[in-house]
């Protein structure tokens, strides 16, 4: 009896262990194996996300913020797909028939799957985007550059932002609206300049298309940052003659040049340890002052439209020595007393205005009394 009972025994154990084998068997394992590739299949993207969330049980009525995102992700997934099958040339113009509103596309089109540093052509729909948000810039005019910036900034850093843009210059149709995503770049976001001078030298831009990125030639004021900034490549990438740059600079727009001799004041007064820019600065501004003293201009017609803000020379010598309006009118008098009564006029005239007499010193040097 004990011996039937104990080769029963060893029976079952025997079936348990079989039982065991079998589903760790080969064919077990290839199984197992499959169900995990369909997972994986479904979104590729997050993958701790497939793992704790895709298999989370629940109904419509009870979703939490992980099974929100989970229906996001398959909703993006679903998107990308059928997007997939459609030119990236015809994207942007069947978005447009729809309307669609560019945030929303974008979270829909990218969501997770944006990351940093892919640049323009990394995925495949950064350039159909851009394209279709240009379109929805050039026919709505209510997508604002700033808020496109903003939305590459949640997942992209400035220095790739900046490559993006800078990449877009080359896309047929683009370089308008990628001037003005540079352009309104540098303006708010004043930490990104250093990028976009690195990213200018590293794609050996021309000191002509900066300045056209920098606004110079679309009606736009010259401001100092932009001007210090363009001074700052040329001399970086030595890629035009100081003579070259001063025809560039006084062909630009509508402003007179001694509105550029008051910025490039400035920009000696600012440069700091940057010997070679002050030096490029300065020599800029004598040749803005010899133009002026070849046409025999006085200081006064010259201080006329050195100033911000349409002031005339009276008022710049109101705002006090160290104002860098009144330096430049102070050095365009000098140069013009030296030239209309040599080295005797010259120290006539520095003298009054080392004693605070700068009205007096204007008229000295023109040779009209005071």
């Amino acid at each position: 009896m004990r011996f039937c009972c104990g080769i029963l025994l060893a029976l079952f154990l025997v079936g348990i262990n079989g039982t065991t084998f079998d589903q760790e068997s080969p064919m077990g394992l290839k199984r197992r194996h499959n169900v995990r590739r369909s997972l994986s299949a479904v979104v590729t993207h997050k993958p701790g996300l497939v793992r704790d969330r895709l298999l989370k049980g629940g109904n419509a009525a009870n979703l939490d913020s992980s099974d929100d995102e989970r229906i996001n992700l398959f909703k993006i997934f679903k998107f990308r797909k059928k997007a997939q099958i459609i030119s990236t040339d015809e994207l942007p113009r069947l978005w447009m028939k729809k309307n669609l509103e560019p945030v929303e596309l974008y979270r829909t089109t990218f969501g997770a799957t944006d990351v940093a540093g892919v640049g323009l052509y990394g995925d495949m729909f950064l350039l159909p985007w851009l394209k279709y948000v240009s379109m929805y810039w050039g026919d709505l005019d209510h997508f604002p550059d700033a808020q496109l910036i903003s939305l590459l900034q949640q997942s992209k850093s400035e220095k790739d932002i900046v490559a993006i843009f800078h990449q877009l210059r080359a896309v047929k149709g683009m370089e308008k609206f990628a001037d003005s995503l540079q352009l309104e770049m540098f303006n708010l976001h004043p930490s990104s300049r250093q990028a976009m001078l690195d990213t200018w030298i590293k794609n050996k831009a021309t000191p002509d298309e900066v300045f056209h990125i920098l606004g110079f030639r679309r009606g736009i004021p010259p401001g100092y940052e932009r001007l210090y900034h363009w001074l700052r490549f040329v001399s970086k990438s030595k890629a035009i003659s100081e003579e070259d740059m001063f025809t560039m600079l006084t062909k630009s727009g509508s402003f007179y040049d001694t509105h550029y001799a008051g910025l490039l004041q400035v920009i000696k007064d600012t440069s700091g340890a940057d010997v070679e820019l002050r030096r490029l600065a300065e020599r800029l501004q004598n040749n803005i002052f010899q133009r002026f003293l070849t046409e025999n201009a006085s200081p006064s017609r010259f201080g006329d439209f050195v100033g911000p803000n349409s002031e005339t020379w009276s008022g710049i010598i109101k705002t006090g020595w160290a104002d860098p309006y009144y330096k430049t009118l102070q050095a365009y008098t000098v140069a013009y007393a030296t030239k209309q009564g040599g080295e005797a006029l010259r120290k006539k005239v520095e003298t009054l205005f080392f004693n605070l007499q700068p009205y007096e010193a204007v008229m000295t040097a023109e040779g009209r009394a005071v």
